[in-house]
């Protein structure tokens, strides 16, 4: 039950207030700092809030990851996973009252200043961004030291340098939540744009934890030789 509610609340305050941020400075001259900024902030602040209940990661893939890295059971991923989702939905659902038409952003598009230095396609482009996102995320997620004190603060600003890079590339938010519970609701999108894009970052992330396992193996060696 800590898992559902820990992971409930943290992804609808990270979902809520960082794609409102979205919303309301996507236009803005400042809104390349201040949406990663903002998005930073409630990470930082929802870890530091529920990390004491249980191992969270408010997204789904890096949930999947900590379950193949044994960080959690299979149950607990299960549990984590409808938090996650019924989170985003609440989120998402609020944000279309709120706004209304407001909320409907392009969920990726590549920066225009950025399809005449690339000889990708928009589509290609924006696929091999989010595996390149999903997998830096994940290396660096896991390679933190989750027992220590301050561990969030590592995280958040993990969260605003990749956020504030890949945002600026492709409008990515680093939540395939965000992006799938958008666009199921049109189903020629979901099958021509969003399934693509979840396979992508889904390997990405696994690709990620697994390279964070093995470096970290590495450095627990070479601080055992120097002990030695």
């Amino acid at each position: 039950m800590k898992n559902f509610v820990s992971e409930f609340f943290g992804t609808f305050i990270i979902i809520f207030f960082g794609l409102a941020s979205v919303i309301l400075f996507k236009t803005a001259a400042d809104g390349v700092i201040l949406i990663p900024l903002i998005f930073s902030s409630v990470t930082v602040l929802s870890f530091y809030l529920f990390s004491k209940y249980s191992f969270v990661t408010f997204n789904p893939m890096l949930s999947f990851t900590a379950y193949i890295r044994a960080f959690i059971s299979m149950k607990e991923f299960i549990i984590s996973l409808l938090g996650q989702i019924f989170g985003t939905f609440l989120a998402l659902s609020i944000l279309y009252l709120m706004f209304g038409k407001g909320v409907s952003f392009p969920i990726h598009s590549v920066a225009p200043e950025l399809l005449m230095s690339t000889d990708l396609s928009d589509r290609d482009f924006i696929l091999f961004s989010s595996f390149l996102s999903s997998l830096f995320l994940s290396f660096f997620f896991f390679i933190a030291d989750f027992k220590k004190k301050y561990s969030y603060l590592y995280i958040g600003l993990l969260y605003f340098v990749l956020i504030l890079l890949f945002y600026r590339l492709t409008f990515d938010v680093l939540n395939p939540l965000v992006v799938f519970i958008t666009s199921i609701f049109n189903k020629k999108l979901f099958i021509s744009n969003t399934a693509p894009y979840l396979a992508v970052v889904f390997f990405g992330t696994v690709i990620g934890g697994i390279f964070s396992f093995f470096f970290k193996k590495k450095l627990e060696g070479k601080a055992y030789a120097q002990q030695s």
